[in-house]
């Protein structure tokens, strides 16, 4: 909990926000931007986040639904699959997506901080490639990403 100033300018206690919230209030939504003219296999497509992680994270948090083409390019994934590198992110479910990881890692393991996510993709180091998945690492982070999805190849197209 910490300390607040109500609008009457009484003080009054408030819990404090948890990470996810955090990162989500730091990237408002705008009243028409980011606003999807699609529908992919998760939901509504919102192409206006493409290649701006921190707005996409924030903008499927808001949503709970849908994703985001093309958010990190890789070129360690571009060479080791020989693919363009782009990685979309959808928001998912408990199984998969930023759904899983905020609730897996953001707030469950507390081994994950969305300012982190949205930085270290593009430099992580491809260490399995089993032509379905590909895990890439740091030296603090895993990741596993599809290569499809169920047989249509992702990557925003």
């Amino acid at each position: 909990m910490y300390p607040v100033t109500t609008g009457a300018g009484g003080a009054g206690l408030m819990e404090t926000p948890t990470p996810a919230a955090s990162f989500a209030r730091a990237f408002p939504r705008g009243s028409a931007a980011g606003a999807a003219a699609e529908t992919g296999p998760f939901g509504p497509v919102f192409r206006d986040y493409s290649g701006k992680p921190a707005e996409a994270i924030a903008k499927l948090q808001q949503e709970q639904t849908g994703e985001v083409p093309r958010v990190w390019q890789n070129a360690n994934l571009a060479r080791a699959t020989n693919t363009d590198g782009w990685i979309d992110l959808a928001w998912g479910n408990e199984k998969g997506g930023l759904a899983h990881m905020i609730g897996k890692h953001v707030l469950g393991q507390k081994d994950l901080n969305l300012d982190d996510l949205a930085r270290m993709v593009p430099d992580m180091e491809v260490m399995v490639n089993d032509g379905r998945t590909v895990t890439l690492e740091s030296p603090t982070n895993r990741s596993s990403v599809r290569l499809d999805y169920d047989g249509a190849p992702s990557g925003g197209s």
